[in-house]
């Protein structure tokens, strides 16, 4: 059995070699001057979660990512445009946050935009630091989606 037999499409046992094993290592023994090959199964692809479930984050991931609804003045103007702002986690991306948002309030976000705010320099006396930086992400919904904050209220 030579090296180059292990790569080809049929395997030694029967099955046929599509991702399913992976050659581990390839060693030479230097006193019987033969080949040891180690195999590894891989996981098939279909083990995995498939895409068109990952279009909506479990609840606890999108809590993870959007932290809360920010209610300022120019928020609550901006909400007459269909457009509402959330204090978001550092790490996250456009497609997480319109995701997580699809989730927790059951709209579809047509548009997502993030601006990365800067920590601000603050004194204690003679003490100085800086506050921590977050992230703020202004989502604007189709024309028939709303989000109800003040419910109950």
């Amino acid at each position: 059995m030579g090296i180059l037999e292990v790569f080809k499409k049929k395997s030694t046992d029967g099955s046929d070699d599509k991702g399913q094993k992976v050659v581990k290592s390839v060693k030479k023994t230097p006193k019987t001057n033969k080949t040891k090959i180690s195999v590894e199964n891989k996981p098939t692809k279909s083990a995995g979660v498939s895409k068109k479930n990952m279009s909506k984050l479990s609840k606890g991931d999108a809590h993870k990512v959007v932290i809360r609804p920010l209610i300022t003045e120019k928020a609550t103007d901006m909400s007459a445009l269909n457009q509402y702002t959330f204090e978001v986690s550092v790490r996250t991306n456009k497609i997480e946050i319109k995701k997580a948002i699809r989730t927790l309030y059951n709209v579809n976000p047509a548009k997502v935009r993030v601006l990365n705010k800067p920590g601000n320099v603050v004194r204690r006396g003679r003490y100085t630091g800086v506050t921590k930086k977050w992230k703020k992400a202004i989502v604007t919904l189709n024309a028939g989606d709303k989000i109800e904050f003040f419910t109950g209220v």
